[in-house]
């Protein structure tokens, strides 16, 4: 044999512990995951096959890089811990152990499941975790599979619009995440490429009633509910009327967007806006998008768009509501359908319950 020249290493560059070296990793073999049938410690000699060589030919047959790592990592720890080898040899044979690359050695193989690709990097071609989601069952790795690793990765791959969410795949996204279309958001509302909070519409009735015969709360919530439904415009609604126990303020949603008339005519930009005591626009379209219906009260004279609320600007109770909308012989307060001032909600006050006005409905 030939003395050490360089990096090249021989058996007995090794020394008395030559021989085993080779029998030491012969023994590892078989726990390495290779394929290549064990290299005899004679053949190792004659054919003066170094190290790093002789781990290769062992390691070759890993099918995952952490399988591969593994067998490397346990033939320097028999080697060290079973043979005498001074410092610079250690330093020597981790070098020439290094320069065997786990990573060329994955076997690409067919994946045969979704966990077993996006799990850890022991599963995955290349041993890292940036192959996750190109993988996946009866994909060859390396196959381009958008998503693969689902909707739960913390990354947006795929369709998504934003991490996790969107593009029709995996969830809707929340308000300030990002979208393309609608259907990305939770709200059901896109702008500008965010999901906001979507409008909220509003409508007067286009039916009159007696404020003692709504029926309570429910009996206008049920009103509402029923003209929307009739008109086709789907939703949840309730009537913006408050009682002696309950105020609008406290039952209806409080909406971060805008509140809207049907034809999308903005009306005010937020539950702020339309408690404020100025609306941008009055409720003055119905269900249908027809005109406010004018009722028989005689509040200013009479001939007036009043509307049934026993509500402040702020949304509050008034002390007049119909004795909770269910006596014709008590008092109420009425709105202005035509008014964007504060007037809207509370314009006149006592006359008859028994008069007919509608009431406004808005969307939750």
């Amino acid at each position: 044999m030939t003395s050490l020249r360089g990096n090249e290493w021989s058996m007995r560059g090794l020394g008395r512990c030559g021989r085993a070296w080779a029998a030491a990793l012969a023994l590892v073999a078989a726990g390495c995951g290779g394929e290549s049938a064990p290299v005899d410690p004679g053949t190792l000699e004659s054919s003066l096959l170094s190290p790093d060589d002789y781990v290769r030919q062992q390691c070759q047959g890993a099918k995952t890089y952490a399988q591969c790592s593994n067998c490397v990592a346990i033939a320097l720890n028999t080697l060290y811990a079973s043979h005498s080898i001074t410092l610079t040899q250690r330093k020597l044979l981790e070098s020439s152990f290094r320069q065997f690359d786990c990573t060329a050695q994955c076997v690409k193989v067919t994946c045969t499941s979704l966990s077993a690709n996006c799990g850890t990097p022991s599963d995955v071609c290349g041993g890292t975790l940036a192959s996750c989601g190109m993988c996946g069952g009866g994909d060859a790795c390396g196959a381009v599979v958008p998503n693969r690793c689902g909707c739960s990765d913390n990354v947006q791959g795929g369709a998504e619009t934003d991490v996790d969410c969107g593009g029709g795949t995996c969830a809707t996204c929340v308000l300030g995440r990002k979208c393309s279309v609608k259907g990305d958001c939770a709200s059901g509302a896109c702008t500008n490429g965010v999901c906001v909070q979507a409008a909220q519409r509003v409508f007067v009735s286009s039916q009159t009633y007696a404020g003692g015969s709504l029926g309570g709360l429910a009996g206008a919530d049920a009103t509402c509910q029923t003209l929307a439904t009739n008109a086709s415009l789907g939703g949840m609604w309730k009537a913006w009327l408050s009682d002696s126990h309950t105020s609008a303020s406290a039952r209806l949603t409080h909406g971060a967007g805008a509140y809207k008339l049907v034809d999308g005519t903005v009306v005010a930009n937020s539950w702020a806006g339309l408690t404020s005591g100025t609306l941008a626009h009055a409720i003055s379209l119905t269900e249908s998008g027809g005109a406010a219906p004018v009722g028989n009260t005689q509040c200013g004279g009479g001939g007036f768009l009043t509307v049934w609320t026993g509500t402040a600007q702020n949304g509050t109770a008034t002390f007049q509501t119909c004795g909770d909308w269910t006596n014709t012989g008590a008092a109420a307060v009425w709105g202005l359908a035509s008014a964007t001032d504060a007037s809207w909600t509370s314009w006149c006050s006592g006359g008859s319950c028994a008069w007919l006005s509608p009431i406004y409905c808005i969307e939750q």
